[in-house]
């Protein structure tokens, strides 16, 4: 699915342990940038000639400094962004429980139960799929 030129499309993964806690990110505080200073899932921008798994998998190394497995990352749905764009999600269950990940990017990061995420100020196209995916299979 081609975005027009002029907007970027994105991967963003669901980073979730074993126990259903989810690895949230606390966005920066910049101006102009969208979600600024919310929480929200890792991922972002898919630079031209990527996948959207490749960007992932990218997106994850660059904002958290961890390397995913490709093999190991589920593809959960893609939505539409305003202007055109798309938004691929992922998502990974991480067994390792973060070990070496360092914030990149981003303000503040933790691992968060589904009631943490639901009481915190959260991006609503990320909670919108939070709640979609919560009670999906795990396969």
């Amino acid at each position: 699915m081609p975005s027009p030129p002029h907007v970027r499309s994105a991967a963003i993964v669901v980073l979730e342990r074993p126990d259903g806690s989810i690895a949230m990110q606390h966005r920066d505080d910049k101006p102009g940038l969208f979600g600024r200073n919310q929480w929200g899932l890792f991922g972002g921008g898919i630079e031209a000639g990527e996948t959207p798994a490749e960007a992932a998998v990218r997106e994850i190394a660059e904002e958290l400094g961890i390397a995913l497995r490709p093999d190991a990352l589920r593809p959960l749905k893609t939505t539409r962004k305003a202007g055109g764009a798309y938004r691929h999600y992922f998502a990974y269950t991480v067994t390792d429980d973060f070990h070496g990940a360092v914030l990149m990017e981003g303000q503040d990061w933790r691992v968060m139960t589904p009631a943490e995420i639901e009481n915190a100020d959260v991006l609503e196209p990320h909670l919108e799929l939070l709640r979609w995916y919560w009670p999906q299979p795990r396969t």
